[in-house]
């Protein structure tokens, strides 16, 4: 067979193995290419360097080699289309991208069983305001980039207003995106890593580990039939070294001008339920002013 090659390739024109030659580096170069844009990845911004390898995982097919390219190809093409399917399930990446302002009001019920309303508008990923609302009083809390607020009226009058602590600002600075930090995290570059399949909430889901800064890591579990994030683990590091972790449940899902965002959410910390909020009303790029973020003046 060799030699038939050999005297084939010896009798061929010039323009003929020149064509050969080409059509092979060109196939050579595609697969490559096919093999390094499926590997490559966004990595941790806080570390600066990008990662070359999709996800930070050895992980592979069962019953395939770790040192086998096509398994881990198939493996982070895999990976690839269950986000892109979230995604669309989500509303889409062009709607993902466009989201400015998200506006939401209904009712949170607490551990003891306290029920009152709230509303909670966000814009820009770099401020919230969360007012919750009794019969004669209502609770506004505020955290922009440079401030932190809370303030207390009665009957339309502000009685208080005060600074948050540090570590209340803090707290409200992780939740502050507009939409979910898995999609952020494909796009700014935020450190992502696939777990695969497992149990979640008695039923099986996917699971996407984002480190959104050096203390804060969010658990993603994508359900396998809707593509719809079903809930998430927020890990925080605190000061002392401990880990405090809070789950979340996600039900009902509803649509805020084709953003996809669910209608019930359930709040677990130490494994208690320490909140259920029902969404009533939601509203995308609503045009959120800057003024509604400003700290209150006292009236009385």
């Amino acid at each position: 067979m060799i030699r038939v090659i050999r005297n084939e390739w010896a009798a061929a024109r010039l323009s003929t193995r020149i064509f050969i030659v080409i059509t092979g580096i060109l196939c050579t170069t595609g697969l490559a290419f096919v093999y390094y844009a499926s590997s490559r990845w966004l990595a941790d911004p806080l570390e600066g360097d990008r990662d070359t390898t999709l996800l930070e995982t050895n992980r592979v097919e069962p019953g395939s080699s770790a040192g086998d390219p096509s398994s881990q190809i198939r493996y982070r093409m895999q990976q690839h289309q269950i986000l892109g399917q979230h995604f669309d399930a989500t509303g889409g990446a062009k709607v993902l991208s466009s989201t400015v302002s998200l506006r939401y009001s209904g009712t949170v019920t607490f551990g003891d069983g306290t029920r009152q309303a709230v509303a909670v508008t966000k814009k820009n990923g770099n401020s919230v305001r969360i007012s919750i609302s009794s019969r004669f009083s209502q609770t506004t809390i505020c955290v922009t980039q440079r401030d932190g607020w809370r303030s207390v009226s009665r009957m339309n009058e502000i009685i208080l207003v005060e600074d948050l602590s540090s570590e209340e600002i803090a707290g409200h600075k992780r939740y502050l995106s507009v939409i979910s930090e898995l999609f952020l995290a494909s796009v700014n570059g935020w450190r992502m890593e696939f777990k695969g399949i497992e149990e979640f909430n008695d039923d099986l889901a996917y699971r996407f580990d984002v480190m959104v800064t050096r203390d804060h890591q969010v658990s993603f579990f994508i359900d396998p039939e809707s593509f719809l994030n079903i809930g998430r683990i927020d890990r925080i590091e605190n000061g002392d070294g401990s880990v405090s972790e809070t789950l979340r449940l996600h039900f009902d899902h509803l649509q805020a001008g084709g953003l996809v965002i669910p209608g019930r959410v359930e709040v677990y910390a130490d494994a208690k339920l320490n909140q259920t909020l029902i969404i009533e009303d939601a509203l995308r790029n609503g045009g959120v002013l800057d003024s509604a973020f400003e700290r209150p003046v006292l009236t009385q």
